[in-house]
């Protein structure tokens, strides 16, 4: 997934990763959408490091 910038070209402090779709299961009705968060936490070898900070349902839901 792209990540967008800052204008800058500072990456982000928290990247937004939205889960939508349908599932095969018992239920034939889409979940709501969750949103994966992941907050930077540094750099290893020049590269930025973002650690899993949880799921929270969207705003869009």
């Amino acid at each position: 997934m792209a990540v967008e910038a800052a204008a800058a070209g500072l990456l982000p402090d928290v990247v937004r990763v939205p889960q939508t779709g349908m599932y095969v299961g018992a239920s034939d009705v889409p979940a709501p959408a969750v949103e994966h968060l992941y907050g930077r936490v540094g750099e290893l070898a020049g590269e930025v490091v973002y650690q899993y900070r949880g799921c929270r349902p969207s705003a869009a839901s």
